[in-house]
């Protein structure tokens, strides 16, 4: 389990990093390029009323998130979304990563090792590139479980950024990881 989270805690960190050199009015998410991976993408995304706003005043950005769910930080600056069922942050489904503490080209490399089996998409949010890895992880990066994960990773000045996904194995929250994606966006 703790190396999920470590593997999970990078992708983040290059994510985050990526996004905070980034001026708001260009961080946008295409959803519709991501069509290889989920059937909620092809559909029109739109974020119920009902959810919360999270605003990093350190990270200069938002994200919306399940009015049900709960929001910490953890140690290593990671934001991480919880749903009503999650009992630590360790159990995470969703997690949003700034810190850009992890070379980019570097953890795409890793990251792709970590899983049995993905697919790779390139994605393009807010004018930032980066790949989407969407698959299974090897039973040594999971715990043993058979965990299904979407890591989108983007480059921000050769830093990663990562805005993650691990489906917990008793729900499927993959439709709110892609909502959740779509209204991520600066405040500076």
């Amino acid at each position: 389990m703790k190396r999920i989270i470590t593997v999970l805690c990078l992708a983040i960190i290059a994510v985050g990093g990526y996004f905070l050199l980034q001026p708001a009015s260009q961080i946008s998410v295409d959803i519709a390029s991501q069509k290889s991976l989920s059937s909620e993408s092809n559909q029109t995304m739109q974020i119920p009323a009902d959810w919360k706003t999270y605003t990093s005043s350190q990270y200069q950005f938002l994200i919306r998130y399940p009015g049900d769910w709960s929001h910490a930080v953890t140690q290593d600056g990671v934001n991480v979304f919880l749903p009503p069922d999650g009992k630590n942050s360790d159990q995470a489904p969703i997690s949003v990563d700034l810190t850009g503490a992890e070379p980019y080209k570097e953890a795409t490399d890793a990251i792709g090792s970590s899983f049995s089996s993905s697919s790779k998409t390139a994605v393009r949010i807010g004018g930032l590139a980066g790949i989407q890895i969407a698959g299974y992880l090897n039973a040594d990066v999971s715990g043993g479980k058979d965990s299904y994960a979407i890591f989108t990773m983007l480059a921000q000045a050769g830093r990663l950024v990562s805005i993650d996904y691990i489906e917990p194995t008793v729900a499927d929250y993959k439709r709110v990881y892609f909502l959740m994606l779509s209204s991520f966006a600066f405040t500076k």
